[in-house]
């Protein structure tokens, strides 16, 4: 099947991303946008004593806004001082001179740090404690700073992209449909049930290259595929998350990326579903919570045969002709020849 080879082929695109693929262009857009924000300090604490100061270094890649949320603590209800400094202006706090820091002085419990950067380099947010000379003050830091994928990792995106989509369209009865990388402000993906369009936040492509979990990318494509896929169709639940979680688990099992789910249900279980539960609380959402997704997908893999029949049942009739038949020529682990075949003569009645 084509798109096995896809699943594979992600493999090498997460160990390097600047791998090259090759594939007949097709006519939708695929659009690659090189600039994102990511987070690269994640609540680090650090100490400032009395009389001094301190800056913490970190890299903007892109151009666009940095971030930061800042708290402070201290004995007698501390006020921090924290701001977000270039490197030169970090040389001229040093040395006493005028700089263009931006931040906020004397803020209780936490502040909201911004900057607009124009250019690639090295800033730093620099915590000022000179002004009190008998306490010192504990800092944490978060930090999203503007990244960019390099040429490179741009065209290995696109082409990924590209050929990911021409083997969807050569397995299942779908038409052309745009992929979009793009900054979103959050790592997260989204589908279009009207006309089956993704966009996929490049803060979420760069966060799983990073954590070195390829198949969670895979999934997470398959899983927005999942929601395109079954509006196009006119298919049920298209909207309903664990449905596109069986979708995305249900198509890695049949195309031999099944030890790729590990890495979909590794992501899940590191994030907080304390918190998740928490917002939901507060604010709704139709997402469950990342602990019972990582058991849901662990809990499909286990019924292996049981849970992919009931997919093949479902999608069969909604793959091409020449998927089909591959299918009956050269069956994977949890295909069914005879459905496939019956199918087929169906259709050449």
């Amino acid at each position: 099947m084509n798109l096995r080879k896809t699943i594979i082929d992600l493999l090498l695109f997460a160990a390097s991303i600047s791998f090259a693929f090759s594939s007949a262009p097709a006519s939708a857009k695929i659009t690659v946008n090189a600039d994102y924000n990511a987070e690269v300090i994640s609540g680090h604490t650090h100490h400032v004593e009395a009389g001094s100061w301190l800056a913490v270094p970190f890299q903007a890649t892109g151009r666009g806004t940095i971030s930061a949320t800042v708290t402070v603590e201290g004995v007698f209800g501390a006020l921090g001082d924290a701001f977000i400094c270039s490197e030169r202006d970090v040389r001229n706090f040093q040395n006493n001179r005028p700089n263009a820091c931006r931040g906020a002085a004397q803020f209780s419990g936490s502040a909201e740090l911004q900057r607009k950067v124009a250019a690639p380099g090295n800033y730093f947010i620099l915590m000022d404690n000179r002004g009190n000379l008998f306490t010192s003050k504990t800092y944490q830091i978060w930090v999203s700073s503007p990244q960019q994928f390099t040429a490179a990792q741009r065209d290995s995106i696109r082409d990924f992209l590209q050929a990911f989509e021409n083997d969807v369209i050569a397995d299942y009865k779908l038409p052309p449909f745009n992929l979009t990388v793009e900054s979103c402000g959050m790592a997260n993906a989204f589908s279009n049930g009207r006309n089956g369009d993704i966009t996929f936040c490049s803060e979420l492509v760069a966060e799983i290259v990073s954590m070195g979990k390829p198949g969670a990318l895979a999934a997470i494509l398959l899983h927005e595929l999942g929601h395109s896929a079954l509006s196009l169709w006119g298919l049920p639940n298209y909207a309903n998350e664990e449905t596109a979680d069986e979708v995305a688990t249900y198509m890695m099992m049949r195309e031999g990326g099944e030890s790729l789910l590990s890495d979909f249900i590794s992501y899940w279980s590191t994030k907080n579903s304390w918190n998740e539960a928490q917002h939901i609380i507060q604010n709704g959402g139709t997402h469950p919570l990342s602990a019972q997704r990582a058991r849901n997908i662990e809990h499909n893999i286990k019924l292996g045969r049981a849970f992919t029949s009931r997919w093949n049942r479902l999608l069969y009739p909604q793959m091409t002709d020449a998927a089909l038949s591959g299918i009956a020529r050269s069956p994977g682990k949890y295909d069914d020849v005879n459905l496939a075949n019956s199918i087929l003569r169906d259709r050449r009645k």
